[in-house]
């Protein structure tokens, strides 16, 4: 293991995520990401590493982002829009927060498991949905294996219908990648700002969001056909240009800067 218990500053990383994840966990989902740093042994760890001094895990706040009462948005607005428009944000936000508390309540209630309120609850909700897998280790005590790259799909008790749903909405969330993806080499070719051509290939482009090259080329032609202002050179074929051929991207840097300013898709309510 890269951690004992007694290190004071344990060394971590991220578990990569299946993109879909955030539109079906609490947002309180980050905080279990932080496992110990690769070790060459395995991906599994003791569950009382989250219990380390150093990490400082959040055990007794909510599972799902508070967005406070709406004067604060009020007041937040002032002289940038007018109360009814901060109101009607607000209304939004919390609808789009509403629907996804329901649909993880109905996830939970398909697999029988309880309902998670705060960050510790949410642990045993996870192995109970798959999410992250526990077992006893070699020492007797709960160790556990996160399972956070799984599709959604494959773990999830959906029906016909709603599994057709969720590969459609998987496929869209797929141009949003392509996105990011741009802004980042955008961010290489470019790091003053003010271009308005990406040079890349497909697989350049699946390197940075992940994805496959052909999975890659599907996301660039989603983002072409969805945003007038990015454009694949009229003299490429999309769909038989070679994988390691390059190409230009015709996008604005400043504007992908903005649209596309994360590391990762946002929950819905955060992105209102």
């Amino acid at each position: 293991m890269t951690w004992q218990a007694g290190d004071e500053q344990p060394q971590w990383r991220f578990a990569p995520m299946h993109p879909s994840w955030v539109r079906w966990l609490p947002c309180a989902v980050a905080s279990l990401r932080v496992v110990p740093a690769e070790d060459p042994t395995g991906d599994a760890f003791p569950r009382r590493w989250y219990d380390h001094p150093a990490l400082d895990l959040p055990w007794d706040d909510p599972v799902w982002c508070d967005p406070g009462p709406v004067e604060e948005w009020i007041e937040q607005s002032r002289g940038a829009s007018s109360e009814a428009d901060a109101r009607a944000h607000y209304a939004r936000v919390i609808q789009a927060r509403t629907r996804r508390i329901d649909i993880f309540t109905e996830c939970c209630a398909r697999s029988d498991v309880p309902v998670p309120l705060n960050l510790r609850q949410l642990v045993d909700c996870l192995v109970g949905l798959g999410v992250l897998w526990e077992f006893e280790g070699a020492d007797g005590t709960p160790w556990i294996t996160a399972n956070f790259a799984a599709n959604p799909l494959d773990l999830l008790a959906l029906t016909p219908q709603e599994a057709a749903d969720e590969a459609s909405a998987q496929i869209l969330e797929r141009g949003v990648l392509a996105g990011i993806g741009l802004r980042r080499l955008a961010e290489q070719q470019a790091p003053e700002g003010g271009g308005q051509t990406v040079w890349l290939t497909l697989r350049q482009l699946g390197d940075e969001i992940d994805l496959t090259p052909a999975a890659a080329r599907l996301a660039l032609g989603l983002i072409a056909s969805e945003e007038h202002w990015i454009s694949v050179d009229p003299h490429v074929d999309l769909q038989s240009v070679k994988l390691d051929q390059p190409f230009v991207v015709k996008a604005d840097h400043d504007r992908l800067a903005l649209v596309y300013d994360m590391d990762e898709l946002i929950a819905p309510e955060h992105l209102i």
